[in-house]
C-alpha cells in the first residue's frame, strides 16, 4: 500500500483498523479454547491476550494522537498557517 504524504494519524488509523483483524484471531482463539486443546488452536492463549492487550493500547494512543492533533491545529488556527508555525506549534506542545 502506497500512503505518500498521509499523516501519522491517519496511518496510526490505518494500523488499528488492520490491527481488527488480529483481535478477532484473538477472540476466537479464546472462545475456541472451551472446547478444544490449546494444540489445535490458531493462536495461543498467552499470545491472543497479549493481542488484546495490545489492541487496547493501540486504540488508547489512537485517541491520544487525535487529541494532540486537534491542540495542534486549534493553537495554530487563526494565524497564517505555514510550515514553520505549525512546527513551532508542534515544538511548543512538545
Amino acid at each position: 500500500m502506497k500512503m505518500d504524504g498521509a499523516s501519522p494519524a491517519r496511518w496510526l488509523e490505518m494500523l488499528v483498523d488492520r490491527f481488527g483483524a488480529l483481535e478477532a484471531v484473538a477472540y476466537s482463539s479464546i472462545k475456541l479454547s472451551r472446547y478444544v486443546s490449546e494444540c489445535e488452536m490458531s493462536m495461543d492463549l498467552l499470545v491472543a491476550e497479549a493481542v488484546l492487550e495490545f489492541g487496547e493500547d493501540l486504540r488508547n494512543a489512537q485517541e491520544a494522537a487525535g487529541e494532540w492533533t486537534d491542540e495542534v491545529l486549534a493553537q495554530a488556527s487563526g494565524r497564517d498557517v505555514t510550515h514553520e508555525s505549525l512546527h513551532n506549534a508542534i515544538s511548543q506542545s512538545s
